[in-house]
């Protein structure tokens, strides 16, 4: 798995700061093995509620080594003094920023991501360019009897930039608490992950939904009740115009199961122990991906994902068809307390861009 440069840095400083990534790490693992987002091996000396105390527990040291402060000797060993001290708070706004560095790889590294995505990790400011290959095929031509040339071609690859834009989030962070372990700074860091990856998630769709929607193509767009014989003629001009290559399947789970297939005999249960990936995996030779819906803060209990009358044929390129660009992250705490108990206005911002790449010939199925 990928570390950040910042990370490997971080580590090599001290023992402590070492500890200190190396247990949010094993964290982060056990806790995105039991939401079962993905199974990672992680140590069970601990268990994950000992894991935190214990991260809480280094990060009180390696303040205290890095602003050369002592709890007890400095500030009588009272917590709110130490942990409201401007170079305190300076040095774990750093830290929060390493240790969210340290998991993102992991918290990325999920069914989605490894199926279709490709993850880009830059620093700020960085544009992202992803090279993309002509997979059309040269049109041969019958030659006259004193030619000696055919129709002049070129298959000119192209390429796409991926430019990122900045979002945030913005919590009461309170540092007193996490240091007297009334708080855990390792659940803050994985929530503010997961938030960040549910954004790009979001962005996904959304890149997606829109591609798609833009194709008026008649061959490549149809309208009207579902055929699985309409569909086949579709992905078969996909795979015609995309050098033979087979086109992938997508849709919301929830259209790959009530549509696909056809005969509702066949159907397989979404909850079916049987089939690992929770709905059809292949159909008619051609691989399926499904996509999940995620949150959405419009409205009670609002969900975005993509139609459920909606089925989608893309050839790929030899790369994933979805690009996320991560750019830099960063952490600020502000100034001076929000609050009577210390607490502190805290955001998290992320550099994030999101690209579809294919050579846009793709099918899109329109069920009525």
């Amino acid at each position: 798995m990928r570390n950040f440069n910042t990370v490997v840095e971080f580590s090599e400083n001290d023992t402590i700061s070492k500890k200190l990534v190396d247990f949010m790490i094993d964290y982060a693992k056990q806790d995105l093995s039991e939401k079962n987002v993905k199974k990672f091996s992680y140590s069970d000396k601990y268990t994950k509620e000992k894991k935190a105390e214990i991260i809480n527990g280094f990060l009180l040291q390696d303040l205290e080594r890095k602003s050369k402060f002592n709890v007890k000797s400095d500030f009588g060993g009272k917590i709110e003094d130490f942990a409201t001290h401007s170079s305190v708070q300076s040095f774990a706004q750093n830290i929060q920023k390493v240790l969210l560095d340290a998991v993102y790889p992991y918290i990325f590294d999920n069914k989605l991501f490894n199926t279709i995505a490709e993850v880009h990790y830059a620093g700020f400011g960085d544009t992202f360019q992803i090279d993309l290959k002509n997979q059309s095929l040269y049109k041969v031509s019958k030659l006259g009897r004193r030619q000696n040339h055919a129709l002049t071609q070129e298959k000119q690859d192209t390429s796409v930039s991926i430019n990122t834009d900045r979002y945030a989030v913005t919590t009461i962070s309170n540092l007193p608490k996490i240091l007297l372990g009334e708080s855990m700074l390792a659940e803050d860091i994985m929530t503010a992950g997961m938030s960040m990856l549910a954004k790009v998630y979001e962005l996904v769709l959304l890149e997606f939904k829109e591609k798609t929607e833009a194709v008026t193509i008649p061959a490549l767009f149809t309208e009207g009740a579902f055929s699985e014989k309409s569909f086949l003629e579709d992905l078969k001009v996909v795979k015609s115009y995309s050098g033979n290559t087979t086109p992938l399947l997508f849709g919301d789970t929830i259209a790959l199961k009530t549509l696909l297939p056809e005969n509702t005999n066949t159907r397989i249960d979404l909850q079916d122990m049987y089939n690992t990936v929770g709905y059809l995996d292949m159909w008619n030779g051609h691989s399926v991906v499904g996509f999940d819906a995620v949150a959405s803060n419009d409205g009670e209990y609002g969900i975005l994902g993509l139609e459920q009358n909606r089925l989608y044929g893309i050839a790929p390129t030899g790369k994933k068809i979805i690009h996320v660009a991560l750019g830099s992250t960063s952490v600020k705490l502000d100034d001076g307390s929000n609050s009577a108990n210390q607490g502190v206005l805290n955001t998290v911002s992320q550099e994030i861009g999101v690209e579809l790449v294919t050579n846009e010939v793709l099918a899109v199925y329109k069920v009525s």
